[in-house]
């Protein structure tokens, strides 16, 4: 375990090194169940899910940190400001909140934050659930924490766009109320996780990070927002969260932000990205040129291909976490699945081995 969270150390710290990081990451639910969200199931059924997943990848040998996934969705903020939660085949969903913009600038965020909703109570409760059974021996990683304007538009939907034309110094004030909920919510959830570190990374992957030294939020809608907009209505809560935690701070976001990417660059306190639907080409020549850290997110159909990103990234001098998800409905048995991915892993790190002349 030393050597694996030496490793993770030297890729946040952003040095070199000839075996980059590499997780791979099983569905975390009994082997053949549908992937659906964490939250249609009881808490205790969580923590035994996890504990045999933790049990069964320790044959694997990649970069995991044994640790706890405390949630799996998007909408406990959201929750908070009126939108209603709901399951949809298994997944957690939120409608769109029915309070005005003039009610949303009248909330005092300490108020909020110790508002009662299923959502977030479940996730307080979970956290101190996990912690208590497992003696605070496991991580625990944050809910799933987004950013200010991801909650606005969930909270407001589309309105969200049409108020940054017709009214928007009250949505940059509604942002701010968001940004001091974010930091109230989370610190609070950090309480809720004691004696347990709290690896202050949510993303995929599920990867820990030394404590202190930064924290991850979605801003989901990024890939619909101009350079502009980015820069005038999320940044500056971005900022004002990124002081409440200390560190630096990694940004993710759904969909092609490939537009985004200069902004993201030129911002020296945000360390790196985690990919989702954006092109890696445009992420290694504008992100890597300007030292961000790339996290991606892949799942992978055969070993070849594996090899031959991990190749490019390479050649491109990339400082990247890589994760492999080499789980699928079409493997039939959880040891085929296993033994796949120590396959690709053992490829990875013979090939890196060649690379670095080792």
């Amino acid at each position: 375990m030393e050597s694996i969270t030496a490793r993770l150390r030297h890729f946040w710290s952003g040095r070199t090194q000839v075996h980059a990081p590499v997780v791979f990451r099983r569905r975390t639910f009994p082997y053949g169940a549908e992937n659906i969200s964490m939250r249609s199931l009881p808490m205790t059924q969580r923590l035994d899910v996890q504990l045999k997943d933790i049990e069964d990848k320790k044959v694997i040998g990649d970069d995991y940190v044994p640790s706890l996934i405390l949630d799996d969705s998007p909408y406990t903020l959201p929750s908070l400001f009126g939108c209603r939660t709901f399951l949809l085949n298994g997944l957690l969903l939120a409608n769109s909140s029915n309070m005005t913009l003039d009610e949303l600038l009248e909330i005092d965020p300490e108020d909020i934050v110790e508002k009662s909703s299923p959502a977030a109570d479940d996730v307080f409760a979970t956290a101190q659930y996990f912690a208590s059974q497992t003696n605070g021996e496991l991580p625990i990683h944050y809910g799933d924490p987004q950013g200010p304007f991801s909650v606005a538009a969930s909270v407001m939907g589309s309105g969200i766009y049409t108020s940054m034309y017709d009214r928007p110094d009250d949505v940059k004030r509604f942002l701010e109320i968001i940004t001091e909920v974010v930091i109230l919510f989370y610190k609070r959830q950090r309480e809720a996780m004691r004696p347990a570190e709290a690896i202050p990374v949510h993303l995929m992957p599920y990867i820990w990070r030394p404590p202190g030294t930064g924290f991850a939020l979605s801003e989901d809608n990024l890939a619909v927002i101009s350079p502009t907009a980015f820069r005038e209505f999320v940044l500056p809560c971005l900022k004002r969260a990124r002081d409440a935690f200390g560190g630096d701070m990694i940004l993710h976001s759904c969909g092609d932000c490939t537009h985004q990417f200069q902004e993201i660059a030129d911002t020296d306190w945000i360390a790196g990205y985690h990919l989702s639907q954006t092109p890696i080409s445009a992420m290694s020549d504008v992100l890597a040129r300007n030292g961000k850290l790339i996290l991606s997110y892949n799942g992978w159909a055969n070993q070849d291909a594996f090899l031959s990103y991990a190749a490019e990234m390479r050649a491109k001098g990339v400082p990247h976490l890589m994760q492999v998800c080499a789980v699928g409905n079409e493997l039939p048995t959880l040891q085929i699945e296993l033994d796949r991915s120590r396959s690709f892993l053992a490829a990875l790190r013979k090939e890196e081995e060649r690379s670095a002349g080792v």
